[in-house]
């Protein structure tokens, strides 16, 4: 049986106001990411709780830096199961989609005209997936000799 995970909001826009305030005088075109379990020290054993933490915390980090108009973007970043590839994965939100990654899920801030983060979502493929409301799901996979990483980021629309 799947927990469910108890938000922290204040945590959470604690965290961001911290992380947003490094950045704040900052002209260059930057971004910078932190895995979930790095916000939330109890999500590093409980991948089951991966997804559902990683809504509530996106959900926290987009709505903080809307109210305050802050020209900046957020994404979420997940690495998927091999099993997964881009015309296959579920319409809806499925835990199989974690099974046999380690890595937890990240979270990106980015300066909205980063130029980086714009080519990057270029190379991309956008799917037609709403994991969470309001958001573009894109898939990104990269082979190399050994093995094939599969990822997929979710963005503000």
């Amino acid at each position: 049986m799947v927990g469910k995970y108890k938000n922290n909001r204040k945590n959470n826009i604690s965290f961001i106001k911290q992380w947003v305030k490094r950045y704040s005088n900052s002209s260059q075109d930057f971004y910078d990411d932190y895995h979930i379990d790095e916000i939330d020290d109890s999500l590093s054993k409980n991948k089951e709780l991966w997804w559902d933490a990683s809504v509530h915390i996106y959900n926290d980090f987009t709505s903080y830096i809307e109210e305050l108009n802050f020209e900046l973007g957020v994404m979420l970043c997940i690495s998927i199961s091999n099993f997964y590839t881009k015309t296959n994965l579920p319409l809806k939100w499925d835990n199989s989609i974690l099974e046999g990654v380690n890595t937890p899920p990240s979270l990106y801030i980015y300066n909205k005209n980063n130029a980086d983060i714009i080519l990057w979502l270029k190379q991309c493929i956008l799917l037609e997936r709403e994991y969470i409301k309001g958001t573009k799901v894109y898939y990104y996979e990269i082979k190399d000799v050994d093995d094939c990483y599969k990822t997929i980021f979710i963005t503000q629309k």
